[in-house]
């Protein structure tokens, strides 16, 4: 892999997991009719497993191409601690 592909890997399941999300989401409203609240749920269930999706894809990618993490670390480093930041936050002071 090359770093493009590796970089290209990771923004295409970002955003094959929010279609995924949506089209969940659109399925579980379309099937129970009056309960809007659903689509808002799965909506909400998506954010708070988002972190958890992107630290297991940025960790497979990592893997997989051992020469794309060393070439680089840095940006990598930061990604996980935002995403680790940001799986902190959705834990402990998401009071929804």
């Amino acid at each position: 892999m090359k770093n493009r592909s590796s970089w290209l890997i990771l923004v295409a399941s970002f955003f094959i997991y929010w279609i995924c999300v949506y089209f969940i989401a659109s399925v579980m409203e379309s099937h129970s009719p009056g309960i809007e609240q659903n689509f808002l749920r799965v909506i909400s269930k998506g954010i708070d497993l988002s972190p958890l999706v992107g630290i297991s894809i940025v960790g497979l990618v990592c893997f997989i191409n051992r020469n794309w993490f060393r070439s680089n670390k840095v940006i990598i480093i930061i990604i996980l601690t935002i995403l680790i930041f940001f799986k902190l936050f959705t834990i402990f002071f998401n009071h929804t």
